[in-house]
């Protein structure tokens, strides 16, 4: 595995299983539902990456390319649930389900785009709507987190929204045409390639 596959899969992936053990622990000091949330999305987020480096050993792994979308979809929807989570207790609502959906089409969608691609030889499809989905969900999460931190005086639930912020920005830049996606095309590597490894740094 080159260099760049190195920084845009294992060194992400090595961060979020750190940070799903540190919210492992922080769970079983606290008991607060809210971190078990997050520690199942650092989970879910770290098998992404695992997915996403088994995808450079083993091209083209469609099934790997689902299923490490699939996971990144999970990470999504368990923020989002999170939200509500550190409010008190939690019941599914028929929006959670609606998010859970909306981020499987769009894996869908994007699995066909990459099936057709490659059986008419013209590479992935440019747009990726798990991205997209996934980039939505973390502004509305950053948005939730900031008002709970104005309720509440919490500075940590504050850096926590502008974080989220941060990165829903940064999968927005990944997505778009930017000098990222040419520093990929001149070190060899695909751009559907690019933004599919690269779906967000942690933080």
């Amino acid at each position: 595995m080159n260099s760049i596959a190195t920084s845009i899969v294992i060194i992400p992936g090595v961060v979020a299983l750190l940070l799903c053990l540190l919210f492992t622990y922080l769970y079983q000091q606290s008991r607060q539902a809210y971190f078990r949330a997050w520690q199942i999305a650092w989970a879910c987020y770290s098998i992404h990456y695992a997915l996403d480096a088994f995808r450079y050993y083993r091209p083209p792994a469609h099934a790997a390319f689902f299923f490490s979308s699939m996971f990144s979809v999970a990470m999504g929807v368990s923020i989002f649930v999170s939200t509500r989570l550190t409010r008190g207790s939690f019941r599914f609502r028929w929006y959670d389900w609606a998010v859970a959906l909306a981020g499987t089409a769009a894996a869908c969608i994007d699995l066909r785009s990459r099936l057709l691609g490659t059986a008419l030889g013209t590479g992935e499809h440019p747009l990726n709507l798990e991205v997209i989905f996934l980039s939505a969900v973390l502004l509305y999460c950053s948005a939730a987190f900031y008002v709970h931190a104005h309720r509440k005086g919490s500075v940590a639930f504050q850096l926590l929204a502008f974080s989220l912020a941060l990165w829903a920005v940064l999968l927005g830049a990944i997505q778009s045409n930017s000098p990222w996606m040419r520093c990929s095309a001149v070190s060899g590597t695909s751009s559907g390639r690019f933004r599919r490894c690269c779906s967000a740094s942690p933080w």
